[in-house]
């Protein structure tokens, strides 16, 4: 029975024992307490059968003798005690870790708070830490070591074999086990004392200090944004967080999503009250205020976000209904008021754009490792040159820089009107499945927060991830239907950016994949089913030409879409060029091979300005030269490459000419062979193999050249050529230097 609630445990992540932390715990502890008891039952059962003789010793025919061991009830006791404890490693592990506070979310710079208030705030952090080092996290001491884990197994092993072997020995190791086991009983059942008795006291004058900051100016605000609210909320009685929402109004907008934050960490599966607390917050917020409290909600940098609160935390229908009614209507809003006083029209209106991307083969390379992607252009994991700039430039909010000339409206890109940095734009569709609570997501938002710190990511993003059906099923369908095995995969990608787009209808949407798997099918069925709100999808294109995923297939085959059967294409079904050069583009769909392209585009379509285009083709170049030195021994691997990026350039020089741009042209790529020196000599190779040695720190992620938008580190690069295949040319970056031409790498 034990054994199957822990099964439950682990896979049944959004049952009851999971709606919160203390929750986890008990449940587990039930589980602790059957498997003991079981185990206590069969030992006593098999210490009656079991009497007699330590062992047997008989002589066989020819004379030798034969040792044989009876079951030993110190063994048994030796091994049932061990299980035990292995048992309880598992269940110390699986205590929730302190809860951490909303990361991303800028603090308000001035708030006036008296001295009194600032005591009581530093009384109340005390408060909260002692009461989580006595509980749940006293218990954590308890652990062993992960990695004296093995040492601890074989030394056991060890002691087994010699009590089967010395009768004494073995009543020596019986006397032992049992004393340390009476200790650590002991130990562990006073902590739980203090953790379920004790602390309630303390929880209570932890109740009785807030209700008493409450009363004072900007007390409550300066205590959620100044403390960890995620653990207070946590440790608090459920009374205390209800005091803290009974009046709203007095906390401003950081505030209020660092308590929605704390709320959804503590629990709120499963618990009406909380989902009443949650939907209380967003719709006593409206306006602006509302698109700001989204936003903040997002930039937890974990799995924590508002798509999880909306759609999977929240189990009641009507309370998520409530909310994403509210999110309309307040969106409806802010385009009635856009329309009436700079003259917007409804259906044009946009507070913003958001980014959402795939991960493998679109934001990086996947080296060609299936099931990840195919693109074997690049080296593994390696960003794509231009990406995270172009990710960039779009990232932006619109301030209704809205202008009608002649009866034509167009929204004015020379204001400045990059995005707050309360904001979060940038969302990565994954098509990799959700595991146990953040197994699946760690990972990548270990990358995000890291490249976010180097500078080359300019905000942490927010990971969508997909499901576990749709990615086994194209895995396990793969070898037999080819693209076609995607198609699930393309579909989800599509319902997750609906259910996403209703979290925030004031935005428009621009959505980067590759056709490796089902991207360009969810682009397709975006572009047609909400063609108001998707203002473009690029494609980037990783496959031959013709094996790419997209409806024609599907209706050629007749298969199903969305669950409707598609009929076959009238007439004979068009090329690959007929789609991707005449059809495709008319529905903003546009299919490129670099990210200079895509931006070039992106230009023609307002969506970014000359100037933006120019950073991104020359930041584009600086690291693709950056990445050639990490990778110095492909040498001719980088010819295609570099003609993708060579043709590109050319039309993003004539999209620049076309739009007025008064600054320089952008230069050709420079060759590998020059950049490594291969026309000029030994010593001038050794010399960048030497920079791609020091380059390499990086671990192949990220280049040079990128600088944070809100807070942009100085890039200064141009690059020129008189001669196709050789270029001169100078970039300065952080920490980099570097003049091209092949002769001088500093």
């Amino acid at each position: 029975m034990g054994g199957f609630m822990l099964l439950i445990y682990f896979c049944w992540e959004n049952g009851p024992h999971h709606s919160s932390n203390k929750r986890e715990i008990f449940f587990l502890l039930l589980i602790l307490a059957l498997l003991a008891a079981g185990w206590g039952t069969i030992q006593s059962i098999g210490g009656i059968m079991n009497s007699g003789d330590f062992c047997n010793i008989t002589t066989d025919s020819l004379g030798q003798c034969q040792t044989t061991y009876k079951d030993n009830l110190q063994v048994d006791v030796f091994e049932g005690t061990l299980m035990m404890y292995l048992v309880l490693l598992v269940f110390l592990n699986s205590i929730p870790f302190s809860a951490q506070n909303l990361e991303g979310v800028p603090l308000t710079r001035e708030m006036e708070v008296s001295h009194s208030a600032l005591r009581k705030v530093k009384d109340i952090e005390g408060l909260v830490y002692e009461v989580h080092a006595t509980g749940p996290l006293a218990l954590k001491r308890l652990q062993m070591p992960n990695s004296a884990l093995p040492p601890f197994i074989l030394v056991t092993a060890f002691v087994r074999i010699v009590m089967l072997a010395d009768e004494g020995f073995a009543k020596f190791i019986f006397v032992l086990n049992i004393l340390f086991a009476g200790i650590f009983c002991l130990i562990f059942i006073s902590q739980l004392y203090v953790v379920v008795v004790h602390n309630s006291k303390s929880r209570d004058n932890l109740h009785n200090d807030i209700e008493e900051l409450m009363k004072m100016h900007n007390g409550l605000n300066f205590l959620l944004e100044h403390v960890n609210t995620a653990l207070m909320i946590e440790e608090a009685p459920w009374r205390t967080v209800e005091l803290i929402c009974n009046d709203l109004k007095k906390l401003n907008v950081t505030a209020r999503a660092i308590l929605v934050d704390a709320i959804q960490k503590r629990g709120i599966r499963h618990n009406a009250n909380a989902e009443s607390l949650i939907k209380r917050l967003f719709l006593e917020s409206e306006g602006e205020t509302l698109v700001q409290l989204k936003n903040m909600t997002d930039l937890g940098g974990d799995y924590q976000n508002l798509y999880k609160l909306i759609y999977t935390d929240i189990t009641s229908e009507h309370t998520r209904n409530d909310i994403l009614e509210h999110f309309k209507k307040e969106a409806d809003k802010l385009a009635k008021y856009a329309n009436k006083k700079y003259q917007i029209p409804i259906k044009e209106y946009r507070y913003g754009v958001k980014i959402l991307s795939d991960v493998d083969d679109t934001l990086y390379s996947s080296g060609g490792k299936f099931p990840a992607g195919i693109d074997k252009e690049y080296p593994k994991h390696q960003l794509y040159p231009g990406c995270l700039d172009f990710f960039r430039s779009l990232d932006k909010i619109y301030d209704n820089n809205y202008e009608v000339t002649n009866g034509t409206g167009r929204w004015d890109q020379s204001k400045d009107n990059i995005s707050d940095e309360s904001e979060c734009n940038l969302v990565f569709l994954s098509a990799r499945p959700h595991a146990y609570k953040d197994m699946a997501e760690e990972h990548s938002y270990r990358l995000f927060k890291r490249l976010v710190r180097e500078g080359k990511m300019h905000v942490i993003p927010t990971l969508l991830p997909g499901k576990l059906k749709q990615g086994l099923q194209a895995v396990l369908l793969y070898p037999f239907k080819k693209t076609l095995a995607w198609k699930a995969v393309g579909e989800l990608k599509f319902k997750t950016f609906e259910n996403y787009s209703k979290m925030y209808p004031e935005y428009k949407y621009v959505f980067c994949g590759d056709d490796g798997q089902g991207d360009l099918l969810a682009g397709e069925l975006m572009s047609k089913h909400y063609p108001d709100s998707v203002l473009a999808v690029f494609i980037h294109r990783v496959v031959d030409k013709g094996k790419a995923l997209h409806t024609q297939v599907l209706q050629t085959k007749g298969e199903t879409l969305l669950g409707e059967t598609l009929s076959p294409p009238v007439g004979n079904p068009l090329s690959w060029n007929e789609l991707s050069e005449q059809v495709w583009p008319k529905n903003n769909i546009h299919v490129t091979e670099t990210y200079i392209k895509s931006a070039s585009i992106a230009c023609t379509l307002g969506l970014i300005t000359s100037s933006e285009l120019y950073d991104c083709c020359i930041n584009a170049m600086n690291e693709f030269d950056e990445i050639r030195c990490m990778y110095p021994d492909r040498g001719a691997d980088w010819s295609e490459a570099e003609k993708d990026l060579d043709y590109d350039i050319i039309d993003a020089n004539e999209v620049l000419e076309a739009s007025g741009w008064d600054g320089k042209k952008v230069g050709n790529v420079t060759r590998t062979q020059v950049l490594f020196g291969m026309e000029g000599g030994g010593e001038e190779q050794s010399r960048v193999r030497r920079i791609s040695l020091s380059s390499k720190q990086g671990e192949g992620l990220g280049a040079l050249g990128q600088g944070n938008k809100r807070n942009r580190t100085s890039v200064k690069a141009s690059i020129s050529s008189s001669t196709r295949g050789k270029s001169t040319g100078t970039f300065d970056s952080v920490g980099t230097s570097y003049r091209g031409g092949g002769e001088n790498f500093i």
